[in-house]
């Protein structure tokens, strides 16, 4: 459902556990790609650190003793891309029962003033100089109130694009009047 006027937008939907995936992912690519980076790094150094100290004891003491090392290396080629793939939904989905949003209308409003939105027994107000980054992709808009925290709002909800290139302009020119 959505009620527009030309000041402001209200619409009403149903957050899933795939759109606190979606989020999680822009927070990657967008928000925090140094983070995401620097994990990467860490765990590509303990796949190399084990996978040398592994051929070393090898060369040292025979495969027998450097088995555990190898393996070890093993693991982490394995088991970290793989980990990247499964853990953001299961996040995502305790994350959706922890905020006991199943089955929940939220109801957001964007106004000049700011954002309001509540449901699920979650209501809060902001002022768009909070807003710190606004991010689309071909599934959500995330309106960004910090690093790890975003509004969420499903296109899904949104079927008609002219009302999703009206939210969007109304976003852009709140956000850009208040962060000048």
């Amino acid at each position: 459902m959505k009620f527009m006027t030309e000041a402001s937008f209200t619409i009403t939907y149903d957050l899933q556990p795939d759109d606190l995936a979606a989020m999680m992912a822009d927070r990657e690519r967008h928000v925090l790609p140094r983070v995401k980076t620097t994990a990467y790094y860490i765990l590509l150094s303990l796949f190399a650190f084990s996978f040398c100290v592994g051929l070393w004891v090898w060369s040292r003491k025979g495969f027998e003793e450097a088995t555990l090392l190898l393996g070890l290396s093993g693991f982490f080629l394995i088991a970290i891309p793989l980990a990247r793939m499964v853990l953001p939904k299961y996040f995502a989905r305790f994350y959706h029962r922890k905020l006991a949003l199943h089955g929940t209308a939220i109801e957001t409003k964007f106004a000049p003033s700011g954002i309001h939105s509540a449901g699920g027994g979650i209501s809060s107000d902001m002022e768009w100089r909070t807003v710190i980054k606004l991010t689309r992709t071909p599934r959500h808009f995330f309106f960004w109130v910090n690093k790890v925290q975003a509004i969420i709002i499903p296109l899904r909800t949104m079927p008609d694009e002219a009302d999703q290139q009206a939210l969007w302009a109304l976003a852009e020119q709140n956000f850009a009047g208040a962060n000048k």
